[in-house]
């Protein structure tokens, strides 16, 4: 909770404006604000996140069919949305042991293969955005460039990229990459028996890679995970367009490639630890993409309420649709505190 704390602090100090300039740029963009003009390209925009959440959940299907289970469509839907939802909830990216927890419960699988199922969705998301940035920076590269514009796409791209390839790996040899895992812990030699334990674990966790050598599962998988990042990125930019009208500001003229910069970026960045809720975190990284395509001035006022909108509509859809399944019978809290003793099922039929 302490780390939180900090993030926030300081994700709060480095987005708020601080000069008298700034201050009054951002009052001025809050009284002029034209919410009639701006209220149905909000509802546009929620309309997009409606696509965005189906999206990225249907694509699960894919993910546990290479694991060799199913649930009905309504059901991967309910518990992806209390996933997200506990991932917007809880501090340091928690909630991702939320979705794992859940589908052993309803599927069968362990959590552990369920959390490999995670690290594929997460990994293959930052891929495909940490490429996108990489080449739109490449694209805007010019001497006036700001200086931490490329190292930050080409590290970002690095890591993905790094974490796609230990994927593959794990799966080819898994057994060295359990060892290797193990003894980089030094537990071999100052607890071995915990060391087996570390070694079970990482075993299972591998074998919800599954869907990477599953080609009739992997091109579904991705082109799902595509439309999702299209929608998302569209959304944002619908809506950064009508903010730009509301406002009278250069954020109306954000070309479409801005948008989805901007969306990679915030992607990325949001992928690190943050805060509960996102907040500060979230409209750094807003105003750090759209300061590419629009004045900089612009950016820390008009920018900084897009930043605060966008992350508005995404708290409350995501802990709305999360709250409303909790409240049905596909999935409850129940779920999630269920006893040690059911964790541990087989998964025999995995190769």
């Amino acid at each position: 909770m302490a780390i939180s704390v900090g993030v926030l602090a300081i994700c709060v100090y480095l987005v708020w404006p601080s000069s008298a300039e700034e201050k009054a740029a951002l009052r001025n963009a809050w009284t002029t604000l034209d919410w009639g003009t701006l209220a149905p390209y909000v509802a546009g925009y929620l309309a997009s996140l409606v696509v965005v959440h189906f999206c990225r959940s249907y694509r699960w299907k894919y993910l546990l069919a290479a694991l060799k289970t199913e649930l009905p469509l309504k059901k991967v839907v309910a518990i992806n949305s209390v996933g997200y939802m506990a991932v917007l909830l809880l501090p340091i990216r928690l909630g991702e042991f939320v979705r794992p927890v859940l589908f052993r419960k309803h599927t069968g699988i362990s959590a552990s293969a369920g959390l490999g199922a995670v690290a594929v969705e997460r990994v293959m998301d930052g891929l495909l955005v940490s490429t996108f940035v990489f080449v739109t920076f490449m694209v805007l590269k010019s001497p006036d460039s700001p200086n931490w514009m490329l190292p930050t796409a080409a590290i970002a791209l690095s890591v993905f990229a790094a974490g796609f390839v230990f994927l593959l790996g794990s799966l080819l040899v898994p057994e060295f990459t359990a060892k290797w895992s193990v003894r980089c812990t030094l537990t071999p030699w100052v607890a071995p028996n915990f060391s087996k334990k570390i070694e079970g674990f990482v075993k299972k966790l591998i074998s919800g890679f599954q869907i990477l050598k599953d080609r009739a599962n992997l091109f579904p998988f991705v082109f799902w995970t595509i439309l999702y990042w299209l929608a998302n990125g569209f959304g944002m930019w619908f809506l950064a367009v009508g903010l730009g009208e509301a406002t009278a500001s250069e954020l109306a003229s954000l070309p479409l490639l801005g948008a989805y910069a901007t969306m990679g970026l915030l992607a990325v960045g949001l992928m690190i630890p943050n805060a509960p809720g996102m907040a500060g975190q979230f409209q750094a990284f807003v105003i750090l993409g759209l300061s590419l395509f629009i004045p900089e001035a612009v950016a820390q006022s008009s920018g900084l309420i897009y930043g605060i909108l966008i992350h508005i509509s995404q708290f409350v859809w995501y802990i709305g649709i999360g709250g409303l399944f909790l409240m049905t019978p596909l999935v409850s809290f129940g779920d999630i505190y269920q006893r040690k003793s059911d964790e541990e099922t087989t998964t025999s039929n995995l190769s």
